[in-house]
């Protein structure tokens, strides 16, 4: 993972404040990447119950979009409401930050990725794409809700005057991921991103 690059991109969204749009992030991922642009398209054939998104990289010479022109491509499932849309869209941007063993550039690691996605808890058998999945949530995460106001929705959250979802509407991501925030060694996840 290119931390000192997402160091950047992390630095920039402590500047901000919730709501974050997607254009800002994918503003400032342009002037870290510059050479990496990339487009959002959506599959209207994809179930949104099994894969919500997927990242295509530009050296994935045989993906049939690379071949076709098409660069850096996160492809998201039809059907997704505004938070899931927003949530999956920037954690695709997030594999930006992939060293060349994590992405998912072929039929094989595809379907790895998929088997260990079907288990539920981390294992150390986990593929390099898999890792890198799962540290691209906790990388949205930290884009999405700039420390200050974690910290402020954690107090909130505490006292019982902010519950997961209204949380979860104030920074428009899924409810899901939002006790995520709140776990006691989120600060180590974050830290571990960029150290």
């Amino acid at each position: 993972m290119q931390k000192e690059k997402f160091k950047q991109l992390y630095d920039f969204c402590q500047t901000l404040t919730p709501y974050i749009s997607r254009s800002e992030i994918q503003n400032k991922l342009l002037t870290i990447f510059p050479d990496s642009p990339f487009v959002v398209m959506f599959d209207h054939g994809m179930n949104p119950d099994s894969i919500k998104g997927y990242f295509v990289a530009s050296n994935n010479n045989d993906h049939p979009f690379v071949k076709n022109g098409l660069r850096n491509t996160i492809v998201l499932a039809k059907g997704l409401n505004q938070c899931w849309e927003r949530f999956v869209t920037v954690k695709e941007m997030m594999h930006l930050f992939d060293d060349e063993n994590e992405l998912t550039d072929s039929a094989d690691k595809f379907s790895d990725l998929l088997n260990d996605l079907e288990g539920s808890t981390p294992n150390e058998g986990w593929s390099a794409p898999m890792r890198a999945e799962t540290r691209c949530v906790w990388m949205t995460l930290a884009c999405l809700c700039p420390e200050k106001y974690r910290k402020s929705f954690e107090t909130a959250r505490l006292s019982n005057s902010m519950d997961d979802y209204e949380i979860a509407v104030q920074l428009k991501v899924p409810a899901q991921h939002v006790p995520k925030l709140f776990r006691e060694d989120f600060p180590k996840i974050v830290g571990n991103l960029f150290i």
